[in-house]
């Protein structure tokens, strides 16, 4: 199965659900970002269907009670969290 989120790409994606919809939001532009823009971008996920979001972005160590990302995945009705920092 070949998921291309971009015509020219020669990326060649494998894995557990082959009928699965392979969405791209890209919500940090520069090297700093408002975590409504990231907020955002779950928003339209969500909104789009998506069943699965996973995102690599965050800070060390930020306890789930100050993270917006964790707050906002846990008011989604259905929704699960996982969290996983490595140093």
């Amino acid at each position: 199965m070949h998921a291309n989120y971009c015509p020219e790409s020669e990326i060649l994606a494998v894995g557990m659900a082959p009928y699965a919809h392979l969405a791209v939001y890209k919500v940090c532009f520069g090297l700093d970002w408002p975590e409504s823009d990231i907020l955002t971008g779950l928003d339209a996920a969500v909104a789009d269907g998506a069943d699965v979001i996973s995102i690599s972005i965050g800070e060390e160590n930020m306890p789930f009670f100050q993270d917006s990302i964790a707050i906002a995945s846990f008011q989604e009705k259905n929704a699960f969290f996982s969290q996983c920092n490595v140093r």
